[in-house]
């Protein structure tokens, strides 16, 4: 439930934003009322992030470039059972990433500020109190599902698209024991 212009709708909804009526200069309409807001990336509609997108990508990796789309591709592992993975993402700013196709989320590399000082518990707590982790992001790792990488090991593609730049050559493939623990 919601409005006809919200949610899974959006896409589809013709609803025009921005400007609704005639631009004039010197009594002439410069526009004809043809300025509109469309939801969504051009990247999305083309569909970039899919197996073979209808685009020449090309080679190198520009730096710290906002709002620009990355193809990289990563040698993986063959998915071990006991093994978790997952992409260290501190290397880009704020973006969306996708694997083999998979969408596997926004990322937003935020530092975490605050007061860490050593707790002290007779002091009155609040949401400020024992505070961690000050100067590091908020997050770094990307749980990437075994069943999204290619099977038996080799090259997977990653797409990323940035918003405020970074370097889409320094994301990482990290491997992280799952070993049960005897306790």
């Amino acid at each position: 439930m919601g409005f006809w212009s919200y949610g899974a709708f959006l896409e589809t909804a013709r609803v025009d934003r921005g400007l609704n009526g005639p631009i004039l200069l010197n009594g002439e309409n410069i526009l004809g009322n043809t300025w509109l807001h469309r939801p969504g990336l051009k990247g999305e509609i083309l569909e970039l992030f899919n197996p073979n997108p209808p685009v020449v990508w090309n080679d190198g990796i520009a730096l710290n470039r906002p709002m620009t789309w990355y193809e990289i591709e990563m040698t993986m592992p063959a998915p071990a059972e006991e093994h978790a993975y997952a992409l260290l993402m501190t290397s880009l700013g704020k973006g969306n990433v996708w694997v083999n196709g998979n969408y596997l989320g926004r990322f937003w590399n935020i530092v975490g500020e605050g007061n860490c000082a050593p707790c002290d518990y007779r002091e009155n707590y609040g949401h400020t109190s024992c505070q961690t982790r000050c100067g590091d992001p908020t997050q770094s790792l990307y749980h990437l599902p075994r069943d999204w990488m290619m099977p038996g090991g080799g090259v997977n593609r990653v797409v990323v698209f940035t918003e405020i730049g970074g370097n889409a050559e320094d994301i990482q493939l990290v491997e992280i024991d799952e070993t049960p623990s005897p306790f």
